[in-house]
């Protein structure tokens, strides 16, 4: 290997490391979640593996035209800043319920949510990020309002 060849891996490594480091923490940086196409959070006694959306695009197109969701899997939506927002369910099948985040991570409501259904649900205040489950996986994982959402950092 060259020394220029080095150098470059010595620079990318500079830079990729801090942001490594910094998106491993059990809080919730959603700035740095936005960043990746998966993430493991703990919500309640679970963890789930969630696609992430952070973008007008993947929001849009969300979990529909999936068949199936696994009962640890779901999608975490992310959003430009704190804001009022509403989903629907066209074109998804699977039954689901939505939880309403705020700022710190913390869940502030949430509402189940009926296949193929054109009725917006709306978020009960300004949201920072809102995550999709397979119904049912938040009485399983014993949480509720209040509770703290916390990433799980990879190995």
């Amino acid at each position: 290997m060259s020394d220029r060849q080095r150098r470059g891996w010595r620079i990318q490594a500079a830079v990729l490391l801090p942001v490594l480091l910094l998106s491993c923490t059990s809080s919730l940086r959603y700035d740095q979640l936005s960043l990746r196409e998966q993430v493991s959070l703990q919500i309640g006694s679970e963890v789930f593996t969630l696609d992430v959306a952070a973008t007008q695009s993947s929001r849009t197109a969300g979990l529909s035209h999936r068949d199936s969701l696994g009962p640890d899997e779901g999608m975490l939506f992310i959003f430009e800043g704190t804001q009022e927002v509403r989903f629907w369910m066209k074109g998804t099948s699977i039954p689901l319920e939505i939880l309403w985040l705020d700022r710190s991570g913390r869940v502030i409501g949430y509402d189940t949510m009926i296949p193929y259904s054109l009725e917006p649900v709306a978020s009960p205040n300004a949201v920072r990020a809102a995550i999709e489950l397979s119904q049912g996986a938040m009485a399983r994982a014993g949480a509720g309002p209040g509770t703290r959402i916390k990433l799980i950092c990879d190995p």
